[in-house]
């Protein structure tokens, strides 16, 4: 297991994806009062609520463009996501609803996607910052970066 600096503290991704899913938890649960009102409270209303800023999808989502994820990983936060969304439209155990239909219903797409796109904006970001002065520029480069006649050889017939 792996652990990266990200931030001022100390977290590997799987750490980081457990604490944001509790952290989620418990905004979700703080709201419960208009989960379970169906009658009073408007879908639209209570999926805007989950998608608001510092309210359950963001508090997911903090940091994610940064998370390095193992397909297992990654699936489970597919399905809490999906078990979060089950949760604002009060479909319970006995009932059942596929997946797509979910998604269509509330007008959301898997959570693995969001990541997708939250990592590909973070590598835009970093692309378009100064090549040789920023610390993730200077970084890539040096992952990137090729050294020596052996690896320029290598890179040569690769090329052919």
């Amino acid at each position: 297991m792996e652990k990266v600096k990200k931030v001022g503290s100390l977290l590997g991704d799987t750490e980081d994806t457990e604490r944001r899913k509790q952290l989620s938890n418990l905004a979700l649960q703080k709201l419960s009062s208009i989960w379970i009102r169906n009658d009073k409270v408007k879908q639209v209303t209570r999926l805007n609520l989950y998608r608001a800023l510092s309210l359950v999808k963001s508090i997911l989502l903090c940091n994610c463009g940064t998370w390095s994820l193992t397909k297992q990983e990654e699936h489970m936060l597919t399905t809490f996501h999906r078990r979060q969304l089950r949760t604002i439209l009060n479909i319970k155990y006995p009932t059942v609803i596929k997946n797509n239909a979910l998604y269509q219903k509330t007008g959301e797409t898997p959570i693995s996607l969001t990541i997708l796109e939250a990592r590909w904006q973070l590598f835009g970001h970093i692309l378009r910052q100064a090549i040789n002065y920023t610390p993730p520029n200077v970084a890539m480069t040096k992952c990137f970066k090729t050294e020596g006649p052996a690896n320029n050889e290598a890179h040569q017939k690769h090329r052919l």
